[in-house]
This record gives C-alpha cells, structure tokens and sequence, in this order.
C-alpha cells in the first residue's frame, strides 16, 4: 500500500456483467478514451500537469504504468492491461482535502458550525462545510 495514510485503488480484474456485490461495467455516451485534448487550453494543461507528474511522482504516490491522465475529465484511464489485486494508484492523504479538513478551518468553524439551511432547518451537509473552505 505504500503506507504514509493515503488512498489505493486496486483492480478488481474483471469486467463485464456485475453481481450483486459489483456494479456492471458502465457504459457511457460520449467517449472516455479521449486522449486528444486542446493543449493550448491552460486549464487543462495544468490539469494534465497535475495528473501526470504531480500525483504520480509524488513522494509517497503512484500510478501504474498503464495509466494515462484526461485531463478534460480531470480523470486517468488505464491504456493497457491492468491484473487483478494490481495497484492503480496511491494518493497521499496530504494531496486529499475532506470535509474533515473543512472542519478544522477557523473561518468554517466560527461562521458555519452550527449553520442550518434556511428553508428546511436541517444542517448543512458537510459538503457544504468543504465548499467553503475551497472556496
């Protein structure tokens, strides 16, 4: 796994038709095997960037050889065989940002804990409390 905290995504070496226990393969209706992107777009030269040599030569990440970035999904695809119980990728929990790190935040903490939405009362999801501190 890598150690140091952070995520792994490992094969599952299958595809096809799904259990109750797995999903069926998805099917899409707009191609995600796009490698041809606008490369004069810096958005998505940044997003490449990120995905190719900042996460994957991270210290304490990793990314198969057989991953490849999209960045206008701001995604990675594999391009090549991958086995079973593989490694896909490792991302460090210091490149992560949760709602828990939300929650640590002194502006989150002072202006939002405790907030509840105006029309049903209810309080916010914490989705709301990452929201905020990206923001």
């Amino acid at each position: 796994r890598g150690g140091g905290g952070g995520t792994s995504y490992r094969s599952a070496g299958r595809r096809g038709g799904g259990t109750r226990h797995s999903p069926p393969e998805r099917k899409f209706l707009r191609s995600e095997d796009e490698t041809d992107w606008d490369r004069t777009d810096p958005v998505l030269t940044a997003t490449n960037d990120y995905l190719s040599k900042f996460v994957c030569r991270h210290p304490r990440g990793y990314c198969h050889p057989s991953l490849s970035p999209v960045p206008a999904r701001r995604t990675h695809k594999a391009s090549g065989d991958v086995g079973p119980g593989e490694i896909l990728l490792i991302l460090p929990r210091e490149l992560q940002m949760w709602d828990l790190d939300a929650m640590r935040d002194p502006f989150v903490r002072a202006e939002l804990l405790g907030a509840r939405h105006g029309r049903t009362g209810n309080p916010l999801d914490g989705g709301a409390y990452l929201a905020a501190f990206l923001a």
